[in-house]
């Protein structure tokens, strides 16, 4: 277990390219070196280098925490980590390189702060960050968290972009069903996303909300008759269920308006109902009744608050997990960019 986690994590490698600087350039080269030296020893990341660049520059630090953060690497882990993402920290980056980045990077504070966590909605990153705790459980992880809002997830990711903070961004699609066009939010993220930019990493969730990655025997215990009884239809649809429970609004269910507003989530509609009770030709007899009856949805919503649910604890049941591919995915991903030296004193 140890070895496989190890070779998830993401470190950052000083390359015995740094000592070959331009005198000229000494004092940059400094200040970023003590930033990345001091990210390490607060434990916000992971760092090697080799005994040759711990040598080149000891006696031209002046910062006591980096001084002591150097001294460490060189006698305790200077080429220890067996990994698979490692981040070359080099004099000029190749640009077409995503695992090389410049020196240049680390000169503002703001690029050695713990990896920023991006999500869409309040609680979005406890979730996430549960599922990685689930899988890597004792593992050092430093992050920190922002919330974007929904909407205003695009502009956080502007922002982070901007300040040279090292990111997650973690976002789903808004679809409603396999053929549906992305959200908005969606849209909005990936048109900000810099795509060359080496401080920022996208995480796609195809996933209507995160609501639809809960395992499907927590969402069995927590809904109501009417939820119940709907998810077990779809579960008994083998050909297409997953996709279904991928894509399905746990929250609000399905409404007329969503549906009468939306030709093509008009048709899915109209599909689920034949799949589901084999009477085909019966779905606008269906919708008029519903109507007549003064009822809002064509299909019951599973709970509301699912997410605040699971988080406290209660009812949890993770038996039955159709997406637990997704959730190790997303586990993997939180513990590459997140892990970080235990915040242990380094003398």
């Amino acid at each position: 277990m140890a070895n496989r986690i190890s070779r998830l994590i993401m470190v950052f490698e000083l390359t015995d390219n740094l000592c070959e600087y331009p005198l000229e350039r000494e004092e940059q080269i400094l200040i970023c070196i003590t930033n990345l030296l001091i990210g390490y020893y607060e434990g916000n990341h992971l760092l090697m280098a080799s005994e040759l660049l711990c040598d080149h520059f000891q006696s031209k630090l002046s910062d006591s925490r980096a001084k002591s953060a150097l001294n460490y690497l060189k006698n305790h882990c200077s080429f220890s980590y067996d990994v698979d993402w490692i981040m070359q920290v080099v004099i000029n980056d190749d640009k077409n390189n995503q695992h090389e980045i410049s020196i240049d990077f680390f000169e503002r504070t703001s690029s050695i702060q713990p990896v920023c966590i991006l999500g869409e909605n309040t609680h979005d990153v406890d979730f996430f960050v549960s599922i990685c705790k689930m899988y890597y459980e004792g593992i050092s992880i430093n992050h920190t968290e922002e919330n974007g809002g929904g909407s205003f997830t695009a502009q956080k990711l502007k922002r982070l972009q901007k300040e040279k903070r090292l990111g997650l961004v973690i976002v789903d699609t808004d679809k409603k069903f396999d053929t549906d066009d992305y959200g908005k939010t969606y849209k909005e993220v990936f048109k900000a996303y810099n795509k060359n930019a080496k401080n920022i990493f996208l995480h796609t969730l195809n996933f209507h909300e995160i609501e639809n990655l809960l395992p499907f025997s927590f969402l069995m215990k927590v809904t109501n008759k009417d939820g119940k009884c709907f998810l077990r239809k779809i579960v008994d649809i083998n050909d297409c269920s997953k996709n279904i429970l991928r894509y399905y609004d746990i929250k609000n269910g399905v409404t007329i308006d969503a549906i009468e507003q939306n030709p093509a989530y008009y048709i899915f509609a109209e599909q689920l109902y034949n799949k589901l009770y084999k009477l085909k030709g019966n779905f606008n007899k269906y919708i008029c009744d519903l109507k007549r009856k003064k009822k809002k949805n064509v299909y019951p919503q599973i709970r509301q608050d699912a997410i605040n649910l699971y988080l406290s604890g209660k009812n949890i049941d993770n038996s039955i997990n159709y997406f637990e591919d997704e959730w190790r995915s997303l586990a993997k991903n939180i513990l590459t960019f997140t892990c970080a030296r235990e915040n242990s004193p380094i003398s």
